[in-house]
């Protein structure tokens, strides 16, 4: 082992599993997973979240994934492209539910993440076009990942509109209000009803002439598509 893994094994054991020297990694081969180590229900969530999302993106779970910071309190995950070569590893983030009240705060439960700007920008190219602005607004009590993947199939039929989503907790009235602050062009409403029917709400919020009116998610596609 290396001496900077034997510096680590005193202050942050777990950066142990990141390593890069040779020896350490051949001493891990044969050392004890760490999914030996947390709960069942840890590993149902990692599964569900495969399980739900593998169908737009790779997802890999990797036990042996740690981030370089220690405040963390559940899983970790790291976004990757092959198109940086080396560095390929772009966002970076995870739960932190007790980094508030090491703070001086209380308990939160907080999820967060980091993006590489540099590297990101490598990924995109940005237009300079006129986007029409659409508020996505879940007034559903318990998010739903149904919800989540709605969203991430709209932003790619239509990549010329930015997709506002309101997560946050409060009420209807109060998401509107936000949404019409933000001049959105349109909010799309979807709550524990139209989960459960697979509907949505399209509310034009610029013309007053169009009342909202509730669709198919299929027809929120096509309408979405066509803006």
């Amino acid at each position: 082992m290396g001496e900077k893994d034997i510096e680590r094994l005193n202050t942050n054991p777990l950066r142990i599993l990141d390593t890069k020297d040779k020896k350490t990694q051949n001493l891990l081969q044969n050392a004890p997973s760490i999914k030996d180590f947390i709960s069942s229900d840890s590993i149902k969530l990692l599964e569900s979240i495969k399980n739900e999302f593998s169908d737009i993106c790779n997802i890999h779970i990797d036990y042996s994934l740690v981030r370089g910071l220690d405040y963390y309190s559940g899983f970790v995950f790291e976004a990757l492209s092959s198109d940086l070569g080396a560095q390929d590893s772009f966002l970076g983030g995870g739960r932190y539910d007790h980094l508030c009240s090491k703070l001086g705060g209380k308990d939160m439960p907080s999820i967060g993440l980091a993006i590489g700007l540099e590297r990101f920008a490598e990924l995109v190219q940005v237009k300079d076009l006129e986007t029409k602005l659409v508020s996505f607004i879940i007034a559903a009590s318990n998010l739903e990942p149904k919800a989540y993947k709605i969203a991430h199939h709209l932003r790619t039929l239509n990549k010329d509109i930015v997709l506002d989503i309101n997560l946050s907790e409060g009420s209807l009235k109060s998401k509107m209000r936000r949404a019409n602050k933000n001049n959105s062009d349109y909010a799309i409403i979807i709550g524990e009803e139209e989960l459960k029917n697979s509907t949505a709400v399209i509310k034009p919020l610029k013309d007053e002439l169009k009342e909202q009116e509730t669709v198919t998610i299929d027809k929120l596609y096509s309408f979405y598509k066509s803006l």
